[in-house]
């Protein structure tokens, strides 16, 4: 069963109330990911919920860090000639590893109209939510804009092909 078919209200109200899709990624592919943040490996999005933004363009990179906060944050760098001269984009995705502790999560639950029950907590306990951040100015970049460990993957990738 996909994460999403897993407590549709509850759902639908959270990517709604950010104004934006929400991802929803199970917990064992996040740690699975975790495990190589301090490498500069190519993942595998192919079979998770993130593969959703390559379904236009082409990932050349996937960087996770620490924010000053203390949470994860996720930086996706697409490939799209159809922007050109700046034909690289950057998404950023804020993680949140822990819904249930979310402050406002009790009037979350009461205004998706579901209950905080079993079910709920299981899928909340089992998955990470990921939640796309508006776009910053610097979402469309030149190669050289890119940060050097993001080019380095560009080039590697060039290699390959």
């Amino acid at each position: 069963m996909k994460a999403k078919d897993i407590c549709p209200r509850f759902h639908f109200y959270y990517g709604n109330m950010h104004g934006c899709n929400v991802l929803w990624m199970p917990r064992s592919d996040w740690k699975k990911m975790q495990m190589s943040f301090s490498d500069h490996v190519q993942l595998e999005i192919d079979n998770l919920p993130i593969s959703k933004v390559a379904q236009n363009a082409t990932v050349v990179a996937i960087e996770a860090y620490l924010s000053i906060g203390g949470n994860y944050q996720v930086d996706i760098y697409r490939l799209d000639p159809n922007d050109y001269p700046k034909e690289y984009n950057k998404d950023t995705y804020y993680v949140n590893e822990n819904m249930l502790h979310i402050p406002n999560y009790n009037e979350i639950v009461q205004k998706a109209s579901t209950e905080d029950n079993d079910n709920l907590r299981e899928f909340l306990s089992n998955n990470v939510c990921m939640i796309k951040k508006a776009k910053p100015e610097n979402h469309h970049l030149t190669f050289d804009a890119l940060p050097i460990s993001v080019q380095r993957m560009v080039e590697i990738n060039q290699k390959s092909v």
